[in-house]
């Protein structure tokens, strides 16, 4: 076999595939638009295929390949071809007129949903027989002869398999429809936001998206017009394009919206092999993979423009191959190897008479489309009507019928008469028809649950009454609201809400919810009422159902069960408090008991200790002066018998403050005192019985320990006693006493590492005669006096004293007094 006839089957062979695009188109598109309107869009499929062939039979391949007039501007030969003796002038013939048959169809899609049949037809025709075919001239006029008379084309422009004279010419055509249809009704909210329209199915559009990359296959190298080895190459950039703008967009968009979005992946494909389509045969295997990724992101920029000009793009048409066109024609400078594109240019030559064509194209498809569309639609308008758009095109512009329309017809009619009774026609062994038998069985229920329903409401004891419109009114009402209120049902429907009750309430009394109000009957008079209330919205509006009880004999018992209710609390009070006195009786009398009791046996332990030593010691001194006896010896026995009397004068000098206190005798004596030389004083004082249970004291003092006015003997008590307490409960540990100031107060703080107290011991931690428990006492002694005293002293003082402490964690007792002095009445006591 010869090379003319391997060159004649290929051409021939990528013909087929080129038709079985058209196969492709209508599948994508039907799969993409509802299903009212997939007759429409299929049917407008076959039909450009039919009405471009036959102009392009006629007029187009003549203005697009015949002998070129005026410099290359347009073709004047070859029109009504007839086929040629040269069999290979007859298959190029056959392969542009599917590539006539592309670039037409692409209007389908960008406006399907809204466009008449009738008006697509006549823009088939202008595409066809007058848009595709000049600019094709222009392009690729000489083509057929293996020359280049077309002014673009003899100036160095390149577009292998029509990037541009295909793709972006019919993307041009159909920006321009899409400008003078309008969006579909319901595509954008009032605001503008756009509102999806899912098409109604998605696997046959991808099934779409399969042929028409088999097609392209044919589309792209077929256009080497010959066998030869460019043809693997070509095949390996139309796929890797396809695939990378496909991948690159669904990436894109999971990016950008969180999800893996099936339209991006389709359209990105489709991007990126328009994008390829003018350089498939001049650029390498990178290259076609950056070329369509770059296509789809362009796609799904346009789409999202697109979108905010409010331009409604059914399939996105324009996006797919208007830009992405655009794109990879200009790519052609940017990648293609100039030995391949044979033009002789310069890489800066070649970009500016790329960008020459494509603004030539969209210069000559767009406004010339624009124009044709507003003209036709003057005489003969080319959009549906909006009851039309609303039924679908399927039956507006075919009269074709479905089951599925069948049955929506049934339930329109349905929903305008208000008849549940009526059923639904069914085509048994369909999907349809399961669907309508489950719908008469749903419509069946629901007649039974209203009848219950409206039994119920009739044998109801409570008003039910419901309320509609706006302002509410009564729309309707049961038989034992008429009771209630004594009007008839007539007499009550029709009226305000309001009417129903007694004096003014605001419009919140509808709202959901129970409350009480005042009724009122039909003749005027108030009654006392419970009322249930519920709102919903059906399709006329809001509407309100009102439960409501007649309250009279309740209110009357109430008020019968809150008299006697009242009698018996009073009753009951009185016994209460004559039962808090006899508590507090025998409480005071109890505690004043165990006070007394833990006084005298403390008093009893404390004193019996010093006066047992003072009569030992006597009875030694006596037996000593006997035996003569040294001075030294007889003074440490002499000085051991001071210090227990001592210990007795100091728990009597306790015992008669407290009593002071108590009686409201006790004076203060205020003076101005130097806090630093007191505090070195009172750590003097205190060090050796400090260090007696082997503890280490500290003494923290700011540099100016400053002034106090206050009682000096009294707050020196007070520490020696919080002092002496650190040391009697803390063994082997630290002792601090600590100086803190502000300009209002002057805080003391001792603290210890001792054996600490929990809450409860501290409760009872100031109460006279008391320790922290009755296992200290006989553990540590003490009468329980000396903290109940050093609070009752800083409170004279216009002060407080304070604790925390944790068990085992030790204790700090804090002494708050006030920096300016005592008040009169507190220096008087």
């Amino acid at each position: 076999m010869n090379s003319q006839a391997l060159d004649l089957i290929w051409v021939l062979t990528c013909t087929g595939l080129v038709f079985t695009m058209q196969a492709g188109f209508a599948v994508l598109e039907s799969g993409l638009t509802r299903a009212k309107n997939s007759i429409n869009v299929a049917q407008k499929n076959l039909n450009d295929m039919v009405v471009s062939v036959l102009l392009f039979w006629a007029l187009g391949y003549g203005l697009m390949f015949g002998e070129s007039v005026g410099g290359g501007w347009i073709g004047s030969s070859g029109f009504f071809f007839e086929w040629s003796s040269e069999p290979f002038a007859t298959a190029f013939f056959l392969f542009q007129a599917m590539f006539c048959s592309t670039a037409v169809t692409i209007l389908s899609g960008a406006a399907a949903e809204r466009m008449r049949y009738s008006g697509y037809m006549l823009m088939c025709a202008v595409v066809s027989g007058l848009i595709y075919p000049i600019y094709g001239h222009w392009a690729w006029g000489g083509a057929a002869n293996g020359t280049s008379s077309g002014w673009l084309v003899a100036s160095g422009f390149v577009d292998f398999a029509g990037s541009t004279v295909v793709h972006s010419v019919g993307g041009w055509v159909s920006l321009a429809a899409l400008l003078v249809l309008g969006p579909r009704l319901g595509r954008f909210a009032a605001d503008g936001t756009p509102q999806q329209i899912p098409g109604s199915n998605i696997p046959m559009a991808v099934l779409g998206v399969f042929l028409l990359f088999f097609g392209w296959f044919g589309f792209n190298g077929g256009s080497t017009l010959a066998v030869d080895g460019r043809i693997p190459i070509i095949f390996g950039n139309t796929l890797l394009a396809g695939v990378a703008g496909g991948l690159g967009s669904m990436l894109t968009a999971r990016t950008t919206s969180g999800r893996f979005d099936v339209a991006a992946l389709m359209n990105g494909v489709l991007a990126g092999l328009v994008a390829i389509t003018a350089s498939a045969h001049a650029v390498v295997a990178w290259e076609a993979v950056l070329i369509g990724t770059i296509g789809g992101f362009i796609m799904l920029l346009t789409h999202a423009t697109l979108l905010k000009l409010r331009i409604d793009d059914a399939v996105g048409a324009v996006p797919v191959h208007l830009t992405p066109g655009i794109w990879g024609t200009l790519a052609v400078a940017l990648f293609g190897n100039p030995a391949a594109l044979g033009t002789g240019l310069d890489s800066t030559a070649q970009l500016l008479i790329q960008l020459q064509g494509v603004a030539t194209a969209g210069a000559w498809a767009f406004p010339t489309a624009y124009i044709a569309m507003h003209l036709l639609n003057l005489v003969h308008p080319m959009r549906i009507d909006p009851e039309g758009e609303r039924v679908g095109l399927n039956v507006a512009e075919h009269g074709a019928t479905t089951e599925l329309i069948d049955l929506l017809q049934a339930m329109d009619h349905q929903v305008a008469t208000g008849d549940i009774r009526a059923r639904v026609p069914v085509e048994p062994f369909t999907e349809v028809g399961q669907i309508a038998t489950r719908y008469n069985q749903v419509m069946s229920t629901l007649e039974k649950a209203i009848a219950r329903a409206d039994a119920i409401v009739r044998s109801a004891r409570d008003a039910i009454v419901t309320l509609s419109g706006y302002p509410l009114s009564i729309a309707s009402v049961n038989p034992a609201a008429e009771a209630i209120f004594g009007g008839s049902a007539r007499s009550m429907e029709g009226a305000a809400a309001d009417l129903l009750l007694h004096g003014r309430y605001g419009p919140g009394v509808w709202l959901d919810g129970s409350r009480e109000v005042t009724a009122r009957r039909a003749d005027g008079s108030p009654f006392p009422a419970e009322i249930t209330v519920s709102a919903s919205h059906d399709g006329a509006g809001r509407f309100v159902t009102v439960l409501l009880r007649d309250a009279t004999d309740r209110k009357r018992h109430e008020r019968e069960l809150q008299v006697a209710k009242e009698s018996a609390e009073r009753a009951l009070a009185e016994l209460k408090m004559l039962q808090g006195d006899l508590i507090a009786a025998r409480d005071t009398a109890l505690v004043a008991s165990e006070a007394k009791s833990r006084f005298l046996a403390n008093m009893s332990h404390e004193l019996r200790t010093p006066l047992n030593a003072i009569i030992g010691y006597s009875e030694i001194l006596m037996e000593e002066a006997t035996e003569g006896a040294t001075g030294e010896t007889i003074m440490g026995d002499l000085d051991k018998i001071n210090t227990a009397g001592r210990h007795l004068l100091a728990m009597i000098s306790d015992i008669l403050d407290i009593s002071k206190i108590e009686a409201g005798k006790m004076e203060l004596h205020p003076e101005l005192l130097e806090l630093g030389p007191l505090l070195q004083e009172v750590a003097t004082t205190a060090t050796p019985l400090i260090a007696k249970q082997h503890n280490q004291f500290h003494l923290q003092l700011p540099d100016t320990p400053g002034t106090l006015t206050t009682d000096a003997t009294k707050l020196r008590q007070v520490l020696l006693n919080l002092l002496s307490n650190a040391a009697k409960f803390t063994h082997h540990g630290t002792i601090t006493l600590t100086l803190i100031r502000d300009p209002q107060w002057v805080a003391l703080a001792v603290t210890d590492s001792g054996i600490g107290m929990n809450a409860e011991q501290i409760g009872r931690l100031f109460q006279p005669f008391t320790q922290a428990d009755a296992s200290t006492t006989r553990k540590f002694g003490g009468t329980g006096l000396g903290l109940a005293l050093s609070r009752s002293f800083c409170r004279m003082m216009g002060g407080e004293l304070e604790v925390q402490s944790l068990p085992g964690s030790g204790s700090t007792f804090t002494v708050r007094l006030p920096v300016s002095g005592l008040s009169a009445e507190v220096a008087q006591g």
